[in-house]
């Protein structure tokens, strides 16, 4: 029964681990050209570094909301966008991009 236990334990520590964004995602997520999948995806590991703060984790929810503009996904912008204001409400491009996402 304890070997069991501590197996779970170990398991829900792993998961709970959280890994960093490497150099390649903050690249990848915020060249503005490529791949928009894989764009997206970078962005999306990047925000899930919980070590991402601020500023930074704001231009990753902004990118990863434009990207949704610009594939024909407005109203799944923006989500994104609504937390990139919340980080950094005085960009005024990131207003711009959720009106243009609101319609």
């Amino acid at each position: 029964m304890l070997r069991f236990f501590l197996t779970g334990l170990g398991c829900a520590v792993l998961v709970s681990v959280a890994v960093a964004a490497s150099p390649e995602d903050w690249q990848q997520c915020s060249e503005g050209r490529g791949d928009t999948d894989a764009r997206h995806a970078a962005c999306t590991r990047i925000l899930n570094d919980k070590a991402v703060v601020g500023a930074d984790r704001a231009r990753a929810h902004f990118v990863r909301g434009a990207i949704q503009v610009v594939k024909g996904n407005p109203q799944g912008a923006l989500p994104d966008l609504d937390r990139a204001i919340e980080f950094k409400p005085d960009d005024a491009t990131f207003h711009l991009w959720r009106g243009r996402a609101q319609g």
